[in-house]
């Protein structure tokens, strides 16, 4: 019995069969001693984007106006709807292909452009623009009444504010004083996120520095999640993805204003939200639970010693109910990675009628077939990545150099790819960067502040492939984990997009705040 596992085959002995592998299928004798010749052939992709337009290198500047005319055209073009622009230059005998990317970014960086519009140049055979649509990532907060109100929050929600003002109406000498004097993780890693995105890429306080989990035992399936996702790395330097802090703060002004609150905090991981919440609300009482071995070993060396926060190695679908049900629930990050439908009845259990459950998370556009999922996932995730590229300096390791420029030489390209139909070949040009970049000899600690965020990319794309694989990341859209909410006894009480990444509407990917009580 050979096929899709829907439809398979009887075969006879000397029969074939051909069928599409990228699709779940057997090969079944039951009990019977078989054998059978299987043949793999694997289609060969174009990792080449085609260009809508091939110009002649401008020699003067009558040329490079030309361009400049042409981008503006290009901006109205794509603002408009066209997904992806590119623009080829066919270069002269005489001028090597690395002076040119170089001349043709300093150009393209003295052209005029709009907040709506992100332009990259890319090297492939020939120099090129690409220029994509970009959303507005971040909307303001929600203003709400609530009890949050001593100095530090105060601050944090300025600054929230602050992320949204227009270019250049910021005192940035101010905001980098933020994140170097204070001692408030959540407070440097929203003044350090506004200085990313106003074109001085800053790192916070407290990040940066591995500190590997004791060795694991080689055993159990359980440890699938840290096969795929280095969870050390993710402590690390998750603190500059963008809006992290900002998904925190906008949780906790949906808080209960009661003095002593005690919560239940779902798939904590290795615990920066928790530490942030802890700060934002010191009077409250945790119980995290996760059941990832390295998260819990991280989570019991950063609350050691902090009496209000109870640590358990458990998932929320294990996890026994309890005499006291919980009237609130946190969860931020971590829906994604379990059956959404299970995890959210398993929170269900565990909460009082009217209880408040806050989920945070990641979340991608609407899709109703496989193909769409992958391009969904793609362009979701790396417009993370393609919103915090950063040049390392000279100083630094090669290693940490190389493996910055490579990610900002080919993800543009992949998106390109992803925006014009050929996802296919944009998983595949991603799979093998990974591949190529995870190879690059470079130090275990970054050599330079900014190496973090090319850290940071190598773990977008790690979640990247474990979602193309649905291992450890199975992301939905908005309106079904709404849906699935309703469904395991949840009434919707508010909704908000912490932060686009792709699509204009508010339930389109990026990080979501959904408000839920329990009915």
């Amino acid at each position: 019995m050979v096929g899709p596992q829907d439809c398979p085959s009887l075969l006879k002995a000397g029969q074939s069969i051909s069928f599409m592998a990228d699709v779940p299928h057997i090969y079944s004798a039951e009990h019977s001693n078989t054998r059978a010749v299987v043949t793999v052939v694997y289609p060969r992709l174009d990792n080449s984007l085609s260009p809508d337009q091939e110009l002649n290198w401008p020699n003067n500047k009558t040329d490079w106006d030309a361009v400049a005319s042409l981008m503006a055209r290009t901006t109205i073009e794509v603002q408009n709807g066209l997904g992806v622009s590119a623009k080829t230059f066919q270069l002269p005998i005489q001028m090597k292909l690395e002076k040119a990317v170089s001349d043709l970014r300093k150009k393209i960086a003295t052209i005029p452009s709009n907040p709506s519009i992100r332009r990259f140049v890319v090297s492939d055979t020939a120099p090129g623009i690409l220029s994509f649509y970009r959303t507005p990532q971040l909307q303001r907060l929600p203003s709400i009444s609530n009890s949050i109100d001593g100095e530090l929050t105060k601050r944090c929600i300025e600054l929230a504010k602050l992320a949204t003002a227009q270019a250049g109406t910021l005192d940035l000498n101010h905001i980098h004083d933020i994140v170097c004097k204070t001692s408030s993780v959540t407070e440097s890693s929203l003044a350090a996120e506004i200085l990313t995105r106003n074109g001085t890429p800053t790192v916070p306080i407290g990040l940066g520095t591995i500190a590997p989990s004791r060795s694991l035992k080689d055993t159990d399936e359980e440890r699938l999640f840290e096969a795929r996702i280095d969870v050390d790395a993710y402590e690390a330097y998750e603190l500059v993805h963008p809006a992290y802090a900002r998904q925190t703060l906008a949780l906790a002004c949906y808080l209960p204003t009661q003095n002593g609150l005690r919560f239940l905090d779902v798939g904590i991981g290795p615990g920066l939200p928790l530490a942030m919440l802890r700060e934002l609300r010191p009077d409250m009482h945790a119980l995290a639970i996760d059941p990832s071995e390295i998260a819990v070993q991280h989570l019991t060396r950063r609350f050691a010693g902090d009496p209000a926060v109870e640590i358990r190695q458990v998932s929320i679908t294990d996890l026994e109910r309890s005499k006291d049900e919980f009237e609130v629930a946190v969860s931020i990050g971590a829906s994604h990675h379990l059956d959404t439908s299970d995890f959210l009845s398993a929170i269900r259990e565990q909460m009082v009628y009217g209880g408040r459950v806050l989920i945070s998370d990641e979340m991608i556009s609407e899709f109703s077939s496989r193909e769409e999922r992958e391009v969904n996932l793609i362009r979701h995730h790396l417009w993370y990545i393609l919103d915090t590229l950063v040049e390392i300096p000279n100083e630094a390791d090669n290693g940490d150099i190389q493996l910055a420029k490579r990610l900002a030489e080919v993800l543009p390209r992949a998106m390109g790819m992803a925006y014009s139909g050929s996802s296919k070949a944009a998983r595949r040009m991603i799979r093998d960067l990974y591949e190529e970049v995870t190879a690059v000899e470079r130090p275990i600690q970054p050599s330079h502040p900014l190496a973090v965020f090319s850290r940071f990319h190598l773990l977008e794309l790690q979640a990247l492939i474990a979602g193309f694989d649905y291992e450890v990341e199975q992301k939905t859209f908005p309106q079904r984990f709404k849906a699935l909410a309703r469904m395991n006894g949840f009434e919707i009480t508010n909704h908000h997009r912490i932060y686009a990444t792709d699509g204009d509407n508010f339930e389109d990917a990026g990080t979501h705040l959904i408000v839920m009580e329990a009915i």
